[in-house]
């Protein structure tokens, strides 16, 4: 565990104090989409923790969207990277019943308020330089919050590059099998053995792990869990899975149901 274990500990389990709505507490049929305004708010109002993930705008302004490109939850088509931060905030959400529009980091922040804790997913950029870019932008919009956060990430380096710029809060590294064909696509053999054994930690030091609710098998996630790391897993989509999860880790990144 980090230095002054017992603090970051204490700090952690706030954030999994509570159950983690997965990209905010969404819902396509009732109109309330993925990293949505309308989906943080929900959020809040259960006094659920939220789970979002950030994207690098053109301007280099951290975003709170999921995929590479604009196509799957919106009516617009392109990449992120491509576009301004202005430009991005007048994107609307396809199906959003409240007209949701893509928010800046930012702007999420201010939103939350501190009233529930955070977790961010920074989303692995095309090269190093771009990860710390994204990195050093995202310490920076926290300079004047005060709530509960942790940053989270598949990439070892993103978690170094938060530190690097002053983040002294709770860094959770997220495991797989990294064995899906879109792993294969953007990693090699050797990379995905490093992720899948977490062989980073001595450049890492992350805090806890955010492990797929399919790969509690993996050694490494049991030697770590064992040795006293706190744990959460994703993405559990039933109260039948969350049962099962919550025999082997501490919390849940939940969506499409709500846990007991």
């Amino acid at each position: 565990m980090p230095n002054n274990k017992s603090y970051m500990r204490k700090e952690i389990m706030k954030t999994l104090a509570r159950p983690i709505a997965h990209r905010g507490l969404h819902n396509i049929n009732n109109g309330v989409i993925e990293n949505s305004s309308s989906a943080f708010d929900l959020s809040i109002q259960n006094n659920y923790a939220i789970e979002c993930d950030l994207q690098l705008s053109k301007d280099n302004v951290p975003m709170v969207f999921h995929d590479e490109t604009l196509d799957r939850v919106t009516e617009h088509t392109g990449k992120i990277r491509d576009r301004d931060a202005r430009e991005i905030e007048k994107v609307a959400l396809a199906n959003s019943s409240t007209n949701d529009r893509i928010q800046s980091f930012a702007q999420m922040l201010r939103q939350v308020d501190g009233r529930v804790p955070l977790a961010i997913e920074l989303k692995p950029q095309k090269n190093k330089h771009e990860n710390e870019l994204l990195a050093k932008s995202a310490v920076q919009a926290l300079k004047t919050y005060s709530g509960s956060i942790a940053f989270i990430s598949f990439a070892p380096e993103l978690l170094i590059f938060v530190k690097k710029y002053g983040f002294d809060g709770a860094r959770g590294i997220v495991l797989d099998h990294f064995t899906s064909e879109i792993a294969k696509k953007h990693l090699t053999p050797l990379k995905r053995f490093i992720l899948r054994y977490m062989l980073h930690y001595p450049f890492t030091k992350f805090d806890f792990v955010d492990v797929n609710h399919n790969a509690f098998d993996l050694l490494s996630y049991r030697i770590f869990k064992k040795l006293g790391f706190p744990t959460a897993a994703w993405t559990i989509k039933s109260q039948e899975q969350s049962d099962e999860a919550l025999k082997y880790c501490d919390q849940i990144a939940f969506e499409n149901f709500i846990p007991k």
